[in-house]
């Protein structure tokens, strides 16, 4: 079972670092195409797909099932109660 979830992860890993050029080069391209100088284009190409990468992993995070949620929270424990 842990070899599939490792798979999933860089899978899926894998796919976000797709998009993340994909928007890059998109961005890049279609702004330069509108006439937008280079600071702008390389700022806006920057800081894009970084963005809509963590709104993708956050909205996940947030609305997955509760089955697949972890019990207990990484490093949450009573030790140090």
């Amino acid at each position: 079972m842990q070899g599939v979830n490792i798979s999933r992860v860089a899978l899926v890993g894998a796919g976000l670092a797709v998009l993340g050029v994909v928007l890059f080069v998109g961005l890049w391209a279609g702004l330069g195409s509108a006439g937008v100088s280079n600071a702008p284009r390389l700022f806006a190409a920057m800081c894009v797909p970084p963005l809509v990468i963590g709104v993708i992993v956050g909205g996940y995070a947030l609305l997955r099932p509760a089955s697949s949620r972890p019990d207990q929270p990484v490093g949450d424990d009573d030790r140090h109660a």
